[in-house]
């Protein structure tokens, strides 16, 4: 896994969204390891984010699997509440229709994915 480089500065939609990106995963209780692996980046990267002033950089992949993960959490919110309990409850739990527990599955893009077809189609039910 290629460790982008550090880029301390960038525009408003970088930090924006890389500000979103690691609220909801707090939100979600999820470790830095994890959301690393969410964003295909290496966990020190994560920890550059957090403490160092670094963005997701717009023209690299990292920076859109950041924007289907915040897309999981709305998407989220919209079914369940903005309750942590309730979004922890359904983010760390078996869900038998994915196949698997949410958490893990968004550790991979084709689990990102399909968790956010999953929550986008049970959202818009009506």
């Amino acid at each position: 896994m290629a460790t982008p480089k550090v880029k301390p500065k960038g525009n408003d939609r970088e930090r924006v969204l890389t500000q979103s990106v690691l609220a909801a995963a707090e939100g979600l209780q999820l470790r830095d390891k994890d959301l690393a692996a969410v964003l295909g980046v290496s966990p020190s990267m994560v920890s550059n984010y957090r403490r160092h002033g670094a963005v997701l950089d717009e023209d690299k992949t990292p920076y859109h699997l950041g924007i289907a993960f915040i897309r999981v959490f709305r998407s989220l919110a919209g079914i369940v509440g903005t309750r942590p309990e309730h979004l922890r409850g359904w983010f760390h739990s078996d869900n038998r229709d994915l196949g698997g527990t949410p958490s893990v599955l968004v550790t991979k893009p084709e689990g990102l994915y399909l968790t956010l077809q999953y929550l986008d189609a049970n959202r818009a039910v009506i």
